[in-house]
Formats: C-alpha cells, structure tokens, sequence
C-alpha cells in the first residue's frame, strides 16, 4: 500500500486515476466534462501542472469519480475520505504502464516513442487507450535499458508489440 499511496503523490497520476474512475477513456472527452480546455486538462495529465488551481474542476473531479476532493487535490488522506482500504479502488483501474513514475519524465525520449508508433501503427486502427499503453510501456522499457541507440529499440518493441497484437 506505501508505494500504492506514493504513486498517487503526482498530481499527474491522481487526474489519471479520477479519469479512469469516472469511465472516461480519452482526456478530450474528460475535459470536456470538467469544463475546461483540452490542453490544460493534457498539462495535468503530463505532470506539467503541479496543481489545480480552479476549486471548481477539483469539485467536478470529485463529483464525478467519488474521490476525495482533499485527496484530489493534495495526494493526502484516501481517496475515500476516512477509509484507508479505498486505495484498494485504486488496483486494475489501468495498467501500471499508465501511470508515470516518480523522477523525471523524459520529453525527447517521450516523443520519440510516441512519433515511431504513429508512423509504424498508422494502418493499424489504434484506439487512444491503446497508443497510450504502447507509448508508455515503450517508454518505460526503453527509459530502464538506457540503451546506445534508443530509436532502434524503440522500433524494434513496437514492431514486437504489433505482431503480438495482431495474433
């Protein structure tokens, strides 16, 4: 439960958390629903937002996920307000890949991964929540083996990925 409770410390993992909780699968569409514009709702996705601003868009957040504002809002207490065991809601509302680990995000490796599986998917029919789970997951990967030449491995797991997809 400790390194459950110190991935949600980003704010960036508790909007993705509260996205997914709401049954929201793309962030147009949550954005759409907090009232806010796409790019600022992406900006606390990334992590390049440290914190919400608007008590509104908290409220929304809270509203629509039944999350804690306060927990929203900070990364303290539950996320059910007074019950420890709500990080257990937490477990299987996306893979782990989905999530950004705590250090520092890596923006040129990021776009490399994300520019490589748009050329190799681009007739493959991708839907959002599936070019974000390669994105990340290659990036994750790559980003551990801090290889010589990341591209090349970079295309070589897409390529991995799609096939296994395709079977």
């Amino acid at each position: 439960m400790d390194s459950e409770k110190k991935r949600y410390t980003l704010l960036a993992n508790r909007v993705l958390a509260v996205k997914f909780r709401s049954g929201f699968e793309t962030g147009i569409d949550f954005a759409n629903a907090l009232g806010i514009a796409k790019s600022t709702y992406y900006q606390y996705e990334k992590g390049e937002r440290k914190s919400i601003r608007d008590p509104n868009v908290i409220e929304k957040m809270a509203e629509l996920s039944g999350f804690s504002a306060e927990w929203i809002k900070t990364g303290e207490g539950y996320p059910i307000e007074d019950d420890p065991g709500s990080f257990s809601l937490l477990d299987n509302l996306a893979p782990d890949d989905a999530f950004i680990e705590l250090g520092k995000l890596d923006i040129k490796l990021l776009e490399t991964t994300l520019k490589s599986l748009l050329i190799q998917a681009k007739d493959q029919n991708l839907s959002p929540a599936e070019i974000a789970k390669f994105t990340v997951s290659t990036y994750n990967m790559v980003k551990e083996m801090k290889p010589a030449d990341p591209e090349q491995v970079i295309k070589g797991a897409i390529s991995i990925g799609l096939q296994m997809r395709n079977q």
